[in-house]
């Protein structure tokens, strides 16, 4: 599972592989196997999360804005599991501390 608190960067990469994305930075609190993940706007209200821990197993988030929040679902991506199932997510604001 990817960390249960997370931080969306807000400036956009404008070098290196992650041309055009935003990382996420997993918070302090948060223990996970995904230390690594990127976000990227793929319409007016929905965003994308996408994580992975050695390039064979990734974790990618669809959302769409529900009010100040974002729902909609998650799902593995692998090339060593051809079952993928999903499972419905949120996300919403919280104040930094």
């Amino acid at each position: 599972m990817p960390p249960r608190h997370i931080r969306l960067d807000s400036l956009e990469q404008i070098h290196g592989p992650e041309f055009g994305h935003w990382l996420i930075h997993p918070q302090p609190d948060s223990t996970s196997e995904f230390r690594y993940g990127k976000w990227y706007p793929t319409s007016g209200d929905s965003i994308t999360l996408w994580w992975t821990t050695t390039g064979w197993i990734g974790y990618r988030m669809r959302l769409q804005r529900a009010g100040a929040d974002y729902r909609g679902q998650a799902q593995i991506s692998s090339d060593l599991i051809h079952e993928r199932p999903y499972r419905k997510v949120s996300l919403w604001r919280k104040p930094c501390d």
